[in-house]
């Protein structure tokens, strides 16, 4: 049986970090550029096989960041766009906030190391059990998508954190 495939990671040196659910990580050094390295670990795990580079994530974050310079501002990275430990982590390095749409997305970024202040729990429909665990987390914010929305909330947010829009 081919081992699941769960992340691929570029390190700072061009290598290729691979990690499998079932064989953990394969390294392949800074030449799987030729791809013929990479097409036969790709043979022997199966496909789908995903590869996201570090060097172009940090220059896209850092393309957001200095666009906004001037400005107060403060990144968030939504994770229901693709929650790899590996991806989030390298963005909270990068000085990302966290985006969550789910209680599972929030166990993602607080996995990452997030601080709970830095994570914004989003999205509609939200569950009682989901809000409940995202206070019980401490979460930096919950967006409430209309005031029927904000009815399971605590009471015990500062008024200032009740605003609409």
């Amino acid at each position: 049986m081919r081992p699941a495939w769960s992340s691929a990671y570029e390190d700072r040196e061009g290598g290729l970090w691979l990690g499998s659910s079932d064989s953990g990580l394969w390294h392949l050094p800074a030449n799987w550029r030729d791809f013929s390295l990479l097409a036969r670990r790709v043979d022997d795990a199966g496909t789908p096989v995903y590869v996201d580079s570090a060097q172009a994530i940090r220059a896209a974050y850092r393309d957001i960041d200095d666009a906004f310079a001037g400005y107060p501002h403060a990144i968030h990275y939504a994770l229901k766009a693709n929650s790899t430990l590996a991806i989030v982590r390298l963005l909270r390095a990068l000085g990302s906030r966290a985006d969550a749409n789910s209680a599972g997305e929030i166990e993602v970024a607080l996995r990452a190391g997030f601080t709970p202040r830095d994570v914004v729990f989003t999205g509609v429909g939200k569950t009682r059990d989901e809000i409940a665990y995202a206070v019980a987390r401490d979460v930096g914010t919950i967006n409430a998508e209309s005031a029927g929305a904000r009815r399971p909330l605590p009471a015990r947010a500062p008024p200032q954190a009740a605003e609409g829009r």
